[in-house]
């Protein structure tokens, strides 16, 4: 197992500094998610490098997530919205935030004008995925549930998912992140608008905040599902440099310099940085229709 830690990557894009831009209501949420009920079966599965186009999947919608969540954690999940929409007066935050209330800590020097804290880590073991390199998803969320030292092996899951030789679909993957524990009700959250956009819009910078506010205010890890190569953006990645791939890996930290820190079950639970625009490319890849551009599904986090 290669458990090498590497350090921030360097940006491939100029590093502005980050304006979050929080959520918008759930009814909205709702509302927008809706528009993808009945949405095409399209070849975005994540979890098969052998066979990168064969994976099929349905992106899931807002509501059918929340109709399988039990009423408490339907209300956490209401909580957590709510509150990252607006921070309550417990939620610690970095000075000069345009929040009100609750406390705040100062900035180190060259960091965003605004981020999270004062958490930046959650730990998961590391693990390498399983069955030839089909068990990204089984492999990520046995990596999320040993953060509560709960035993979920990529066996067990892989089996209550239905994964296969194509790999693991997004739906059942975000019943099984519920299935085990009430710490943290997992969704599938849109990142951006309808999942398109460009990398000067709201979706890397939901991306950050998200992934950000589970680890710091929830201490609980993400997932992401991404492809490491599709036309507009080729290869976001450094760990992937020639590969395509489609893919989940389990999020376990983020910086004050918008770098997000992945525990990749390709190399063994490796430890890997990347800048939050590279590795929203790579979620956005994962999305293109046609190997192209334009959003064909919503870019997602599970969170």
């Amino acid at each position: 197992m290669d458990t090498r830690t590497h350090g921030p990557t360097i940006a491939t894009l100029a590093a502005p500094g980050l304006r979050p831009r929080f959520l918008r209501s759930v009814g909205i949420l709702i509302s927008a998610a809706s528009l993808f009920i009945g949405a095409p079966i399209v070849a975005l599965a994540g979890g098969n490098p052998a066979q990168p186009t064969s994976d099929r999947q349905l992106a899931p919608t807002l509501s059918s997530q929340l109709a399988t969540l039990t009423p408490a954690q339907l209300k956490i999940y209401k909580v957590k919205v709510a509150s990252h929409s607006t921070p309550t007066a417990t939620s610690p935050r970095i000075a000069n935030c345009p929040f009100t209330g609750g406390p705040t800590i100062a900035a180190a020097p060259g960091t965003a004008s605004c981020s999270y804290g004062p958490r930046t880590s959650v730990w998961m073991n590391q693990q390498q995925e399983g069955n030839n390199n089909t068990w990204c998803g089984p492999a990520t969320i046995s990596m999320m549930y040993s953060h509560w030292s709960i035993t979920v092996t990529q066996a067990q899951a892989a089996s209550d998912m239905g994964t296969n030789a194509d790999g693991t679909s997004r739906g059942p993957m975000q019943t099984e992140a519920n299935r085990y524990q009430s710490h943290n009700p997992y969704v599938w959250q849109n990142v951006g608008p309808g999942g398109g956009g460009t990398v000067n819009d709201s979706g890397p910078t939901d991306l950050y905040n998200y992934a950000a506010d589970d680890i710091a205010n929830w201490n609980a890890p993400v997932g992401y599902n991404v492809e490491t190569y599709a036309y507009y953006h080729g290869h976001p990645l450094w760990h992937y440099p020639t590969q395509d791939y489609k893919h989940y890996f389990p999020g376990y930290a983020y910086d004050y310099n918008n770098n997000l820190g992945v525990q990749d079950d390709f190399y063994g639970g490796e430890q890997d940085w990347y800048y939050y625009k590279n590795l929203w490319m790579a979620v956005d890849d994962m999305t293109t229709k046609f190997g192209g551009y334009g959003g064909f599904i919503p870019n997602q986090i599970l969170w």
